[in-house]
């Protein structure tokens, strides 16, 4: 039961190869519809790592702009001259500094 599982929920097979598996170790008769609910569940997988990927970035790309903020701020510049130079809302600029 934990092969099975561990088959069905697999980030690193395909469904055509969790199918194989699924029939071949285990005699499970592979109809339509099941053949249709694991491709969609594999495309789920890969949905939900795309997502994943995408908050990463973003969360980087928030904190790189909080550093910069926050040297431009250490320098001198002022709130209003950080948020006309970085493009970034002045009430953001304000967040990043206090």
């Amino acid at each position: 039961l934990h092969r099975l599982l561990g088959t069905l929920l697999s980030n690193e097979l395909s469904s055509d190869e969790k199918l194989n598996i699924i029939g071949n170790e285990y005699d499970i008769t592979i109809e339509e519809k099941f053949r249709k609910d694991v491709g969609e569940m594999c495309n789920l997988s890969e949905g939900v790592k795309e997502v994943g990927i995408a908050i990463g970035e973003v969360r980087g790309e928030v904190k790189a702009q909080k550093d910069i903020v926050g040297k431009m701020y250490k320098n001198g510049f002022s709130i209003e001259q950080i948020a006309q130079i970085t493009e970034i809302d002045i009430k953001d600029v304000k967040e990043f500094v206090s």
